[in-house]
């Protein structure tokens, strides 16, 4: 056998300022960001998630607790490595290690974590404004100086013994929702009730079956939206609703099975509940955007609405009481190009 040949390699460098220029520039809606930081919470076995939003003399802010496992100083340090491999369970909802980084940088220029376990209180931030001006990636290990917000929201996370706090400052994301003919105010309520309907969405099955965690926004549960509407069961102009569980042959061969729910949503002037119906079209997607693929992993709702162009680039008015549920298998998520 011939010696084998040498590699001529050389570091693949990054750049800190433009890398954080594109975390920053990632087209997350507030809610898809803490439904990914809410995912932790979940994972961490937490019985009590609160997300705050709040808007504090002229900044707005985010906050989420839990009481769940907690990490210690070792753990934290690891969590913040971007695309760190960890030790999941499929049964876990975070996938890849990236979601609490990049969600929160999506919407924040500072995004602060700290979290108690075995007695030690742990605190690492990222500063995307210090990276962008000295261009360095660097973590600090203290929390912004002088800011009220921070105070206030340590104060409540030891007073109450939480394990766990994310908190989101100086937000860069409010442009996504602040519009010249609203307030500031006005439009930070209108993106609240996006917010609550996405997060409903997006743990319905979960908020259900984890009847022994409670998740609130702004101090009100999340009330469980279903996308299929079991409860217009009208014999007439109720919802149609088939199960099946169908044979998929993967590109290595594989056989899976999958649970696949094919729904047919009553057209709205026949709704029974039209009040319960009409609220999960107040959130980032109107009742035409509604129809299509819902995609599910573990029970949390991964990504819904579209056809994602089966037919066509754009949703057919005329299909938008139609739905498919698809239950993608955790441990075939990539498969699915999740």
């Amino acid at each position: 056998m011939p010696d084998p040949v040498e590699l001529d390699l050389e570091d693949w460098e990054t750049d800190p300022r433009g890398m954080m220029e594109y975390y920053q520039n990632q087209k997350y809606s507030l809610g898809q960001s803490i439904a990914d930081l809410v995912d932790n919470c979940y994972d961490a076995g937490a019985s009590k998630i609160d997300v705050k939003i709040g808007f504090d003399g002229d900044q707005t802010f985010v906050r989420i607790l839990d009481d769940g496992n907690g990490m210690t100083m070792k753990q934290l340090k690891k969590a913040m490595k971007l695309g760190v491999e960890q030790d999941r369970s499929d049964d876990d909802l975070g996938v890849f290690g990236i979601g609490m980084k990049l969600s929160s940088l999506a919407q924040a220029n500072q995004v602060t974590i700290q979290s108690i376990k075995n007695r030690q209180n742990s605190i690492r931030r990222i500063d995307a404004t210090w990276i962008k001006e000295n261009n360095q990636n660097k973590i600090m290990k203290f929390s912004l100086p002088n800011s009220k917000i921070y105070e206030d929201s340590y104060n409540l996370f030891v007073e109450q013994n939480w394990s766990t706090m994310v908190l989101l400052e100086d937000l860069h994301g409010e442009k996504r929702f602040r519009t010249f003919d609203k307030s500031h105010m006005d439009a930070l309520e209108l993106e609240l009730k996006k917010v609550r309907v996405h997060l409903g969405l997006t743990f319905q099955r979960i908020i259900e079956t984890r009847s022994q965690t409670t998740l609130s926004l702004n101090g009100s549960p999340i009330e469980p939206l279903n996308p299929s509407m079991p409860w217009e069961d009208s014999p007439r102009f109720g919802t149609v609703h088939l199960d099946k569980r169908l044979g998929v042959k993967t590109e290595d061969g594989s056989k899976i099975s999958v649970n696949v729910g094919f729904v047919i949503i009553p057209h709205s002037p026949n709704f029974k509940e039209s009040r319960r119906c009409k609220k999960m079209h107040d959130g980032y997607k109107k009742a035409n955007d509604m129809q299509g693929l819902y995609l599910y992993r573990n029970d949390r709702l991964i990504e819904y609405g579209s056809w994602h162009g089966l037919f066509g680039l754009t949703n057919d008015e005329h299909d938008k009481c139609a739905k498919i549920l698809i239950d993608i298998p955790p441990q075939h998520s990539s498969w699915f190009g999740m």
